[in-house]
């Protein structure tokens, strides 16, 4: 089960607690499409990891983390029975908030979806 509270997003990337509007969100004019685990319906709050993912590479969402614990192994077996993810990022316990809102910041300015395909990527 995914610990914390993870951050779905589609493509561009998102931070912690933003609030539950359906809306795209925005930092500094940058538009993102985020979902929580527990917001979707097809999503329930305490999904196991596995699920997640599953549901991550239908939606095509990246997934935000702090899971450092279980996530990179449920990818490795997921890719290991030919499943796919459009990655993972996982927010480096210590991380202030603002580190890791500019990481992503930078990551969805500068990124490349494709470079995040299949992979576990540690922020900052």
């Amino acid at each position: 089960m995914t610990h914390g509270d993870p951050l779905l997003a589609r493509r561009e990337l998102t931070r912690p607690s933003l609030a539950r509007d359906p809306a795209p969100q925005r930092i500094k004019g940058l538009p993102l499409d985020v979902a929580r685990v527990g917001e979707p319906p097809d999503l329930a709050l305490g999904s196991p990891d596995p699920f997640v993912l599953e549901w991550c590479e239908r939606q095509d969402r990246i997934l935000v983390s702090v899971d450092h614990g279980t996530l990179p192994g449920h990818l490795a077996d997921r890719l290991t029975h030919g499943g796919h993810s459009p990655g993972i990022f996982l927010i480096r316990p210590g991380t202030s908030l603002r580190d890791a809102i500019e990481s992503l910041e930078l990551v969805a300015h500068a990124g490349d979806p494709a470079d995040y395909r299949d992979r576990v990527i540690y922020l900052p």
